[in-house]
């Protein structure tokens, strides 16, 4: 998203996040962060402004604009965006069920699940669970993936016991999300990487800022972790982790799923839900169908189509976002927040979970940061 000036908010916009993402270093609550907003200005044209403050770890270089971060289920939202807009382009049938695309899922818990409902959190998998513990096979190899989709196929959630009947209660589940990507992998004919960045990263000019390292060959990768703030030392795999995803089961699934894996910068997921908050205004980046499946009013509770209402999260999302807002935020500490009606994204990446996600002050600080931003833009 290039930024233009010339709308009275920019400054106090500015004035805002630079002044929370000081605090933010300031108390500890994140070693570094990067932020970018993105709105409607009052011509209908778009309006930015990206800012960043900290360090990318104690003692590290200084983040920036360009600084990748780890976007955890962030993921989510955007692979389920890219099945939305391969469907609207005919490429998918959303309708279709999980089996038929997926053999490997048959037998288990989505007998008769389509890939819709498994995108809506409605397939019956479990939460999540630590598949990558278990996994008899090198993390990554073509045997551990295979275990891991049959595993996964087979978690039944908590919120259906055995032998129940009807429509599946929603209930957020990664495993689901791991089989999904998995699913439109087989159906699309490309890998989950390229689906992402054909439907969503390419079109929206953000290749190089919205990606899986993990598929990138090795010399590319190691520009790209150069890139990278870590984002935790992690006791399991007994390192600090950086530019590998942090989520587990995806790392053992080989760092590309749909459930996470996916790093970039403020500007990009920006540059993402503004899209999408475009689309509220008839922008046809997405189509208005499509839209409605996201930020769905008259669904209570749990998630929709990677996105949670923000209604449903104001201990999240703060308490000033519209009616119609849906965002998404990460483990490691990155998060969207999208308010179509203010026709405005914000995204907050950090690494608060370094050196440990036992630091929960993003917690306090997220939801007043949103607010802040949100009456600066009112």
């Amino acid at each position: 998203m290039r930024e233009v000036v010339g709308d009275d908010r920019e400054a106090r916009v500015r004035g805002a996040v630079g002044r929370l993402l000081e605090a933010g270093v300031s108390g500890h609550v994140f070693p570094g962060a990067t932020c970018a907003v993105c709105w409607r200005g009052a011509d209908g044209g778009p309006r930015a402004v990206t800012a960043w403050a900290g360090h990318r770890a104690p003692g590290a270089a200084r983040v920036g604009a360009a600084t990748l971060y780890d976007l955890g289920a962030i993921t989510r939202a955007v692979v389920a965006v890219a099945a939305l807009r391969a469907e609207a382009e005919g490429a998918l049938d959303l309708g279709r069920e999980v089996e038929a695309a997926l053999p490997a899922a048959r037998g288990g818990v989505l007998g008769g699940v389509t890939l819709r409902e498994l995108l809506d959190d409605r397939g019956g998998l479990a939460a999540s669970g630590g598949l990558y513990l278990d996994v008899p096979h090198a993390p990554g190899s073509s045997a551990a993936r295979r275990w891991l989709l049959s595993e996964a196929a087979r978690r039944e959630g908590e919120r259906r016991s055995p032998g129940a009947t009807g429509p599946r209660p929603p209930e957020r589940s990664d495993l689901g999300f791991l089989v999904a990507g998995e699913a439109l992998s087989r159906v699309l004919r490309k890998p989950l990487a390229e689906v992402v960045r054909g439907r969503v990263a390419a079109p929206l000019e953000v290749e190089d800022d919205l990606l899986y390292p993990a598929a990138l060959p090795g010399d590319q990768r190691a520009a790209v972790v150069a890139r990278c703030a870590p984002s935790e030392r992690c006791a399991w795999r007994g390192r600090p982790l950086r530019g590998e995803v942090n989520e587990e089961n995806a790392f053992a699934f080989g760092g590309v799923a749909g459930h996470a894996g996916l790093f970039g910068t403020a500007g990009a997921v920006a540059a993402f839900g503004y899209a999408l908050a475009g689309s509220a205004a008839g922008s046809g980046w997405l189509p208005p169908d499509a839209l409605a499946s996201i930020a769905d009013a008259g669904r209570e509770g749990d998630e929709r189509l990677g996105f949670f209402a923000a209604r449903d999260q104001p201990a999240v999302c703060g308490r000033r976002a519209s009616a119609a807002s849906f965002g998404q935020v990460g483990l490691p500490g990155a998060s969207l927040l999208v308010d179509p009606a203010a026709g405005a994204a914000i995204a907050l990446l950090t690494n608060r979970a370094f050196p440990s996600r036992a630091n929960l002050r993003i917690d306090g600080f997220r939801p007043a940061f949103h607010d802040s931003v949100l009456a600066a833009l009112a």
